[in-house]
């Protein structure tokens, strides 16, 4: 597998895992937990979602051509 291929891969992975995110918390409105527990849970779900996204972020400005990266120049 090349280094590219494992790149997409990462970029899978961490759509993936961010959707996880997103229905782990979608399913902790139907629990019944505490309060505490149901906080605790849905902000570590929610901080695991923002760091998986800021890798992917990294890993796409390596995988990805310049010229397709959303950069702006502000000279």
């Amino acid at each position: 597998m090349s280094d590219q291929d494992l790149g997409h891969d990462a970029l899978r992975k961490g759509r993936d895992l961010a959707q996880e995110c997103d229905a782990l918390i979608n399913n902790l409105i139907e629990e019944s937990l505490v309060c505490k527990e149901a906080v605790l849970y849905a902000l570590t779900a929610r901080y695991l979602k923002r760091i998986c996204l800021h890798l992917s972020n990294i890993v796409s400005s390596v995988v990805m051509p310049l010229h397709k990266l959303d950069y702006f120049d502000e000279s």
